[in-house]
């Protein structure tokens, strides 16, 4: 992991905390361990050549055959209120979550009622607006080789993060993806879209979610005791809340008598990709590493690598 050393973009809170997190990670090696990641601004880049990169939202509120200007004038006011919400820290996390729902809800609702469709979303992903961060896909190929799942969890637009993936070739078997998608049928006036039944947030992206439930109570996820975790947003590091033989506690502590008996252990890195003196402190509390302003793989990367090897040298 020479990686880790004298990079200034790598910042810990706990640095003996997270050398043992890793070398149980080495020690238990790759059939133990599964990655959960995020998509936007994770997977992919939050910034390209000094301009803010598009997420799988943006992609298709941008485009004109989807929403025309009038539209998204409203569109724009609705997500600059509704984001104002979701980065306020004098909110705690349940107060947001009603507002987080009415902004799915309504932007939803909007696209529906713009018309759009399968087809849409379809050329919109192949336009490659959205590039994977440098190292992604060696990282999805890494995981594949090797025999380790991956969830890519995004209350994104589910069709822009699967197709995106695919053109990418980085949509490997080993991959499952869980997200927001409409509910696209043929009725005789066409296709149309429908809201889904359970609509993925930030703050409601974790292992209780319908999807994610059943993904966590899978044999090949419970045999696994250890997970690597990827986001780039305060409600990231919830993603494995909840999963059976999963444990936010810290493994290390003799003090308690943990319910799982001490065998998981769960290694959160978060790329912290913008206003990053504002929220540095909230995301090294959430956080066991923070990359700043990383628009590389670089860091999981080398770490699965150390794994697959056995390489406990860090």
């Amino acid at each position: 992991m020479e990686v880790w050393k004298a990079n200034p973009k790598v910042l810990v809170k706990d640095s003996v905390l997270v050398k043992k997190k890793i070398q149980k990670l080495i020690c238990d090696g790759s059939s133990q361990v599964h990655v959960v990641t995020d998509f936007d601004g994770t997977l992919s880049r939050s910034h390209i050549n000094g301009r803010r990169a598009k997420s799988s939202f943006c992609v298709v509120e941008s485009d004109p055959r989807i929403l025309p200007e009038d539209m998204r004038e409203e569109y724009n006011a609705r997500a600059e209120k509704y984001l104002a919400i979701e980065n306020d820290p004098k909110l705690t996390r349940e107060e947001k979550v009603p507002h987080m729902v009415q902004w799915w809800t309504s932007t939803y609702r909007s696209l529906l009622k713009a018309g759009i469709t399968d087809e849409h979303l379809r050329d919109i992903a192949r336009k490659g607006e959205i590039q994977l961060r440098r190292g992604a896909l060696d990282m999805l190929e890494l995981l594949e080789a090797n025999a380790i799942p991956c969830l890519v969890f995004s209350a994104g637009l589910g069709e822009i993060v699967t197709y995106t993936l695919e053109q990418s070739d980085a949509l490997r078997p080993n991959v499952t993806v869980i997200s927001n998608y409409f509910k696209f049928r043929d009725t005789p006036e066409g296709p149309k879209g429908e809201i889904p039944d359970d609509l993925l947030h930030t703050y409601n992206k974790n292992a209780q979610f319908p999807l994610a439930r059943q993904y966590f109570a899978t044999e090949k996820i419970r045999s696994r005791r250890n997970a690597i975790l990827l986001g780039d947003s305060t409600g990231d590091s919830n993603m494995v809340d909840g999963a059976p033989g999963l444990s936010n506690e810290d493994p290390f502590d003799d003090s308690r008598t943990p319910s799982n008996g001490g065998a998981s252990t769960i290694l959160k890195i978060g790329f912290l990709n913008s206003n990053t003196e504002k929220r540095l402190k909230t995301f090294l509390e959430l956080f066991d590493v923070v990359l700043l302003d990383d628009q590389t793989m670089d860091v999981p990367l080398n770490l699965l690598r150390d794994i697959i090897a056995g390489n406990q040298t860090i």
